[in-house]
């Protein structure tokens, strides 16, 4: 009997020892969960955007950093928009929540599809801005326009994915007849 309470006693000492070293060792825990810096960055990663369950768009890209509350940071951004028919293409995007504005840098390609997928029109230039809002794309850099046979080109541009329809801001040219 005496081996039995001595056991008893072994096991409730052991067990109250466990608990304080347990809840110490949860409280230090916490504290220094405290102090991490959150970081919100993704890797070759993939999102897709649904609008009263009809999908958007679908991004894609090598990192994405959200650190920065006032704009996300995308690298080698590909996107495809399936209202408007678009794929974007871009060394670097940045996209400001509160101007529904997207900044597009280096190596900047956006291709407007037909319905079968087949491509329309390219714009190439290395720096633009996708107004989200106004279904508008500018820029103010060299841009070259591929619509099927017919190269535009100039400095500074507006063009309106819905329409289709290019402005050349400055020293437009345009070439008829070479072809993709």
């Amino acid at each position: 009997m005496r081996l039995f309470f001595l056991i008893i006693g072994f096991l409730l000492i052991f067990s109250a020892l466990f608990e304080f070293f347990y809840k110490e060792s949860l409280i230090l825990l916490i504290k220094e969960a405290k102090n991490i810096k959150h970081l919100r960055l993704a890797y070759n990663f993939k999102i897709s955007f649904f609008k009263k369950d009809t999908l958007q768009w679908v991004i894609k890209g090598k990192k994405l950093n959200a650190s920065d509350k006032s704009f996300i940071s995308i690298q080698d951004l590909y996107a495809e928009n399936f209202q408007e028919l678009l794929k974007v293409k871009a060394k670097k995007a940045f996209y400001v929540p509160t101007k529904h504005l997207i900044e597009l840098v280096k190596n900047v390609v956006i291709e407007k599809l037909n319905d079968s997928g087949k491509i329309l029109e390219t714009l190439i230039t290395d720096k633009a801005y996708i107004d989200l809002y106004r279904n508008k794309v500018y820029g103010p850099n060299k841009v070259v326009i591929k619509r099927g046979k017919i190269i535009l080109s100039g400095r500074g541009f507006l063009y309106d994915t819905k329409t289709g329809k290019f402005l050349i801001l400055k020293n437009g040219t345009t070439i008829i007849g070479v072809s993709n």
